[in-house]
């Protein structure tokens, strides 16, 4: 019989084994870029795409973000087209948005509707949220660091 010592660890984790996993389907959540064109989750075009979520007033997104774009591998498979990175700042401060600079090579969109928190798929409980999809529409990766990302992606986007 196992102890209380053993089950606890277990138990804990159990709301995110009861979420999204991994190979899951995920809903193709559709946001809007600075131009005004739409882009889904979902992209036919990579074999994977990065969902990095973020709030323009969160200092712990700014850190990840910065992770993130310095890093030579997630740039490199971007440029060889085997990366989407698709930033969506979930707020609705569109002007402040507006106002930065875009990162070269990414998608960036604005989610002011919050659809991101409405759908069971994308479960998290702060930002930023990072995600990896397939181009199958399949969730690979959930809630992970910046830095088990670019691990992710220079051993599975080759």
């Amino acid at each position: 019989m196992p102890t209380m010592k053993k089950l606890i660890p277990i138990l804990l984790l159990l709301p995110a084994l009861w979420g999204c996993r991994a190979a899951t389907t995920v809903a193709d959540i559709t946001y809007v870029d600075r131009e005004g064109a739409r882009h889904g989750i979902c992209s036919r075009t990579t074999p994977l795409t990065l969902v990095y979520l973020n709030d323009i007033d969160c200092h712990e997104c700014h850190a990840v973000g910065d992770s993130l774009r310095r890093s030579t591998e997630i740039a490199r498979a971007v440029s060889d087209g085997r990366l989407r990175v698709l930033s969506v700042y979930v707020g609705d401060q569109e002007d402040r948005w507006a106002a930065m600079d875009p990162t070269e090579g990414w998608v960036e969109c604005i989610d002011t509707d919050f659809a991101s928190m409405a759908t069971s798929t994308y479960q998290f409980e702060s930002l930023p949220a990072l995600f990896i999809v397939d181009s199958h529409s399949r969730m690979r990766q959930q809630n992970i660091s910046a830095k088990d990302a670019v691990n992710y992606i220079a051993t599975h986007s080759k």
